[in-house]
């Protein structure tokens, strides 16, 4: 598909971020709700206050028809990377138990099982 395509499908609602299929993995563009629906670059990471890093469009990418939707991959981790989520902020959970998430909070405890220490099926969220 084509940009004006693709951007079309983000203000649809129905599709939550797309990419050019030369892009590397992880690399998307979405609509930020969170910076006044302004279209923002997805890298896996924001800057200093919190944000996505704001896209822009090069002449290349509006003539690029190497478009497509972009599905984020959930990627598992051990609970020593769980934990370390946690503790900067990010929700966890295992996926075996996905109604269960954690965030961490001054005045909460909270407590794991020796099953969920030897576990590799902790996901994290976004903050």
């Amino acid at each position: 598909m084509n940009f004006i395509e693709a951007i079309n499908l983000l203000n649809t609602d129905t599709v939550k971020s797309v990419r050019k299929s030369s892009w590397e993995r992880g690399k998307y563009i979405f609509i930020d709700n969170s910076n006044g629906r302004k279209l923002s670059l997805g890298l896996d990471r924001r800057d200093y206050n919190g944000f996505y890093l704001p896209y822009s469009a090069s002449i290349d990418d509006i003539l690029d028809r190497d478009w497509e939707i972009y599905k984020k991959e959930t990627r598992i981790h051990t609970f020593e990377e769980a934990l370390k989520a946690l503790k900067n902020g990010a929700k966890i959970y295992r996926k075996s138990r996905a109604s269960q998430a954690y965030k961490k909070t001054d005045s909460e405890f909270l407590f794991y099982s020796y099953d969920d220490f030897e576990a590799n099926d902790w996901i994290i969220l976004d903050n």
